[in-house]
């Protein structure tokens, strides 16, 4: 049964694992869902790209592109039709949103070994760069119109789960790990990262969210189910720290006013949920309700201004879903 205030609206099943969705920017009824199969018999990882359109608050699925398994995807600020895909060999697609119920492949970058997962990614501001995170704990940046690899560090142990440009300051960037350790690049200092945070997390940083309102401050997620706030001007001491009960795979930031900044929480084994922080990142409140329908690792979500439609995806019951949650409406 859902939480109070938590209206399920639409769901369907793909085909195969889902862990990635967002709205189209330029048809924001077209729900966009990233997909991840791993063939057991043959070890290859394949995926597909399927649109949804969601009139109606449905879920009608319109389109359907196979491709290399897929981790995540984000839509480029310069050029919004513009969706870049990290794959899990090595490579980054880019495609078109040109024609409402239609994805266009325009090309691909090769930026490491086939063997190597592209973990995550993130946009510059101006839309001209790829910062990518990857399986063998480097942290890439790659100039989009040469694909030339720009900058390179090596620092954390084991998987670079999550990688983010900081929207205070776009030469630096975040990255978080399965070691538990945030880092801090800044592009003007190839040789190594800038600062480490090794005290606030107890397990694997997969989620960093900055934004323009936020200043100085970030908010991060970690496998533990812990979420932090941290002032990036004295790492080490959290704000403060919120247990929500699942890894906190993906924060959305969904908008900010003069009381708070509200954020779409994905939480792995518990579902989703709308946060709220405060404006001075001095406290999280999680007393939202939950969206539970999900039975596995809730791994995507995004949600839709206009109507306030959230849609989130979960991975092995292959599980996509639009809900509102009543009690905290668009603005």
């Amino acid at each position: 049964m859902a939480d109070q205030g938590i209206k399920g609206i639409a769901t369907d099943y793909t085909d195969w694992p889902a862990d990635v969705c967002k709205y189209s920017v330029v048809f924001d009824d077209i729900l966009v869902v990233g997909t991840y199969m791993l063939d057991e018999a043959t070890r290859l990882r394949h995926g597909k790209l399927v649109l949804y359109d969601t009139r109606e608050k449905q879920l009608n699925r319109v389109f359907v592109m196979h491709c290399d398994a897929i981790l995540d995807f984000k839509w480029s600020p310069l050029d919004p039709s513009i969706l870049a895909v990290a794959h899990s060999t090595g490579h980054i697609s880019f495609y078109r949103h040109q024609f409402r119920a239609e994805l266009m492949f325009l090309r691909g970058i090769k930026v490491a070994d086939s063997s190597v997962l592209m973990l995550a990614l993130d946009f510059s501001d101006d839309g001209r760069d790829l910062s990518i995170s990857l399986s063998n704990g480097a942290v890439l940046t790659i100039d989009i119109s040469s694909g030339a690899i720009k900058n390179k560090w090596k620092e954390h142990q084991y998987e670079a789960w999550t990688v983010h440009y900081s929207r205070d300051d776009n030469n630096m960037l975040y990255s978080g790990g399965d070691d538990a350790v945030l880092n801090c690049y800044d592009q003007r200092i190839p040789s190594s990262c800038v600062w480490k945070d090794i005290k606030t997390h107890q397990s694997g940083v997969v989620s960093v969210l900055s934004r323009p309102p936020f200043g100085p401050y970030i908010a991060t997620g970690e496998y533990g189910d812990s979420m932090h706030t941290l002032d990036t001007r004295r790492i080490g001491r959290p704000l403060t720290n919120a247990n929500l009960g699942g890894g906190v795979w993906r924060l959305e930031h969904m908008y900010s006013n003069d009381d708070y900044h509200q954020v779409l929480g994905v939480l792995m084994h518990r579902g989703a949920q709308i946060l709220r922080i405060a404006t001075d990142f001095s406290s999280i409140d999680a007393s939202s309700g939950i969206f539970g329908d999900h039975q596995s690792m809730c791994y995507g979500g995004d949600w839709r201004r206009r109507d306030n439609l959230v849609a989130t995806c979960s991975f092995y019951d292959k599980r996509v879903c639009l809900w509102e949650d009543v009690n905290h409406p668009s603005v």
